[in-house]
């Protein structure tokens, strides 16, 4: 399934957006910056020969 997340910065800070509730995660420890109680689980990621690999564990 495509993903149609907003990539964006805020003050500095690497950002995706849900596409549907808006809110803001911080792309390197998951954490909502609109809401503190909610997160998501971030993976390792690597750029190898052009190919994006995430580790899965």
């Amino acid at each position: 399934m495509p993903s149609r997340g907003t990539v964006d910065d805020r003050r500095g800070v690497p950002t995706v957006a849900s596409p549907i509730y808006k809110e803001s995660f911080h792309l390197v420890d998951g954490r909502c910056l609109d809401e503190p109680d909610v997160n998501v689980t971030v993976h390792p990621v690597r750029v190898t020969d052009g190919r994006v690999e995430i580790a899965i564990p």
